[in-house]
């Protein structure tokens, strides 16, 4: 199973998905739905950070969401193919998913603050120079 233990870290959408609809004899996609939307993911990605590169704007959690949702076509029926409830947190929407948001809160704080340190480490030192 991935998990948090396995990775060091929660599992990203396309991690979570990958993990849970290849076939494990085999490593083959369990459906072509399946497939498609993660090389759908794939190049969105792709192009996003083609277009975004050395920009910082946002979380990265938030944008990983963000991307998921386009891939998969966005919210249908008021859920997100691959994420069940856990749409309506990203969403804003009131959900049983509260605790999702909050423990994604906090890991986005958490990528926040190693993000500035390692820009203010960097700007210490250009000054330093």
């Amino acid at each position: 199973m991935l998990q948090k233990v396995v990775l060091g870290r929660e599992p990203t959408h396309v991690e979570l998905h990958s993990h849970t609809h290849k076939r494990q004899e085999d490593q083959q996609w369990v459906d072509e739905r399946a497939r498609k939307v993660f090389e759908e993911y794939t190049q969105i990605q792709e192009s996003q950070v083609a277009a975004s590169e050395g920009s910082s704007n946002g979380s990265t959690e938030y944008s990983d969401y963000r991307t998921w949702s386009q891939a998969v076509g966005g919210m249908q029926h008021g859920r997100v193919y691959g994420l069940s409830s856990q749409a309506h947190a990203y969403e804003g929407q009131a959900s049983g998913g509260s605790s999702f948001l909050v423990s994604s809160q906090e890991s986005l704080c958490s990528q926040q603050i190693t993000t500035l340190s390692s820009e203010l480490e960097h700007v210490r030192k250009a000054q330093a120079d």
